[in-house]
């Protein structure tokens, strides 16, 4: 990998955690208000959304291990030499596939959960 390549890994990297970062805090608001409008079904009787909740707690939860992986490969870090320069990049490139794939999966849930019943 060369420098071009780091600096190609660092932009993609900063450009999918700020989608990240948005993208949680908007999964955090609609669980909060899908919770808020919903209370627990009485006797097995569906809640009035169609939208399962369980997916959204899912995706939160992997958004949470992900972050926890970064921060402790960030913790770890140390000024890249020449000697592992081209690992600590490889190291970004995953995180950003992997949050890149989180944020793919984050709108989709958001698009469905904005989706408005056809329950009567």
């Amino acid at each position: 990998m060369h420098e071009g390549n780091h600096k190609r890994v660092l932009m993609n990297w900063l450009l999918v955690t700020a989608d990240f970062h948005s993208n949680y805090s908007r999964l955090v608001k609609c669980l909060n208000d899908l919770g808020a409008k919903h209370n627990p079904p009485d006797q097995g009787k569906p809640c009035a959304t169609q939208f399962a909740i369980g997916p959204l707690v899912s995706l939160v939860n992997a958004m949470k291990q992900e972050l926890e992986r970064l921060v402790l490969d960030v913790d770890q870090y140390h000024e890249p030499d020449s000697t592992n320069q081209d690992e600590y990049y490889t190291k970004l490139a995953d995180h950003t596939r992997t949050i890149r794939a989180l944020n793919r999966q984050a709108n989709t849930l958001l698009q469905l959960a904005t989706l408005p019943s056809t329950r009567q």
